[in-house]
């Protein structure tokens, strides 16, 4: 600010008068700049020269010496216009850059996770940020959030999901047990057992009779009055085997039994065969046995030939190994050792009441 000093006549006589002008000791100029942090930009103005008071505009509106802003990935610009007190105008503008992140991956999972042969699983997942999705396997790129897949054997999936800045990857696992196609020829039949199950409120399991249908590492599922169970335990066990289960029930996962004790039991497979095989096993089996049973299949026109266990026990049909028919003869002296025992205390016991 200067001052200036001016003389004027005034009816006849000089008077001095001194006044202020304003005037610029320089001219008036303007910048910007844009610092980013992770998604955000804080722009800055500032100007040199000019006459106080400096008037701000940013071309978002904003008339603010500082702002900040969020912004997607990119470069981003904006411009300044600055005003002074004299109305003198400057113009400018800056540009700053938000850095792109890694695509973000917060779920990749396989539901169901453990399988079957021949059973499928669905993959889904849940990305951010990611210009294209993959997976590996013979999948490829798809642009969807789930697949179904049917793995043969255990699989492990790997997702990758990528944008300009690099790529993302996250893994699942898909366990498949493996199954066994029973025999056309033979049927595995229990011997001399009956399947039970009992629950208790406690969450005591316990059940007889189950029948093995798949085997894992560490599990099997078995099935008991068509319902279906996950035994977690190492006993060594296999397709088709029946087994007796003591436990109890996992509360966190469904179906799912943890077991102390894992017993199977022997058990005798029925065989189909020709008739004159039949007839064949019939006149060797003559001399061993007594009675001697026929029976004609509901479905087939085939026989079978059949070894009595006892009195008792219902006929089955089979083509009994050697080894069935060793462990069946055993089981049958041993029950008549029983009898004889029982019938000896019995009647030793009416003996000593005839005595009183």
């Amino acid at each position: 600010m200067k001052f200036k000093t001016v003389s004027a006549p005034l009816l006849g006589a000089a008077i001095a008068l001194s006044f202020s002008v304003a005037t610029a000791s320089a001219a008036l100029t303007t910048t910007c700049t844009g610092a980013n942090t992770a998604q955000n930009i804080t722009w800055t103005a500032t100007s040199t020269g000019g006459v106080d008071p400096i008037a701000y505009l940013w071309s978002n509106g904003s008339t603010s010496t500082v702002q900040t802003n969020s912004y997607l990935p990119g470069t981003h610009t904006l411009g300044l216009t600055a005003t002074d007190a004299s109305s003198t105008v400057a113009t400018t503008s800056c540009s700053a850059t938000v850095a792109d992140t890694l695509p973000a991956i917060s779920l990749f999972t396989a539901t169901p996770a453990t399988i079957t042969t021949g059973q499928s699983t669905v993959l889904s997942w849940d990305v951010a940020n990611a210009s294209s999705t993959s997976l590996d396997n013979g999948i490829g790129a798809t642009a969807s959030t789930s697949i179904t897949v049917t793995p043969l054997t255990t699989t492990t999936y790997t997702l990758s999901a990528v944008n300009g800045t690099g790529t993302s990857t996250a893994t699942t696992t898909v366990t498949v047990l493996a199954t066994s196609t029973p025999p056309t020829s033979t049927t595995t039949v229990p011997l001399f057992r009956r399947s039970s199950l009992q629950i208790n409120d406690g969450g005591q399991f316990i059940a007889k009779g189950m029948i093995v249908e798949s085997v894992g590492t560490g599990s099997f599922t078995a099935k008991v009055y068509g319902v279906t169970f996950t035994i977690t335990s190492s006993a060594t066990v296999a397709v088709g085997n029946y087994v007796d289960v003591k436990g109890r029930i996992d509360s966190s996962i469904p179906a799912t039994i943890i077991a102390r004790q894992v017993k199977t039991f022997p058990s005798f497979k029925v065989v189909k065969v020709k008739t004159k095989e039949v007839k064949k096993e019939k006149h060797e089996e003559k001399d061993e046995h007594n009675e001697k049973y026929e029976i004609k299949s509901a479905t087939q026109s085939t026989t079978t030939s059949v070894t009595s266990v006892n009195n008792g026990v219902k006929e089955v049909t089979k083509n009994v190994t050697k080894e069935v028919k060793k462990e069946v003869k055993k089981e049958v002296k041993t029950e008549k050792k029983e009898e004889k025992k029982e019938n000896k205390s019995s009647k030793s016991d009416k003996k000593g009441d005839n005595d009183r």
